[in-house]
């Protein structure tokens, strides 16, 4: 027979997170562009709000906040992954799109 503890064990409280595909357009054309290795690869990024990666296909990548306790921390993360995704992508003349279709393009 095993034994059982009924000793009540105190854990942290439940976590939060948001994680998004983003499409990477050319803003030539607003079509999507094959940018994610080199936009990523060419980034200077601590983590501090989370992760930014590789997603699927080389037009795609995908942000993710850090576990948070409150959607307020949630809500800061997804700002400041904006705001490094925006002035990363200002360099590199692409835009971002959130969407699961993009709307004229040909696979």
């Amino acid at each position: 027979m095993s034994s059982f503890s009924s000793e009540f064990k105190h854990s942290r409280p439940l976590t939060l997170g948001v994680e998004l595909e983003l499409q990477l357009l050319s803003q030539r054309d607003f079509d999507l562009t094959r940018a994610a290795t080199d936009l990523l690869g060419n980034m200077h990024y601590d983590g501090r709000y989370g992760e930014i990666k590789l997603e699927i296909t080389e037009s795609m990548i995908e942000v993710s906040t850090l576990p948070r306790a409150t959607v307020d921390g949630i809500a800061s993360d997804l700002d400041g992954l904006r705001q490094t995704l925006l002035a990363q992508c200002a360099r590199n003349n692409i835009a971002l799109c959130g969407g699961g279709t993009h709307p004229f393009h040909h696979w």
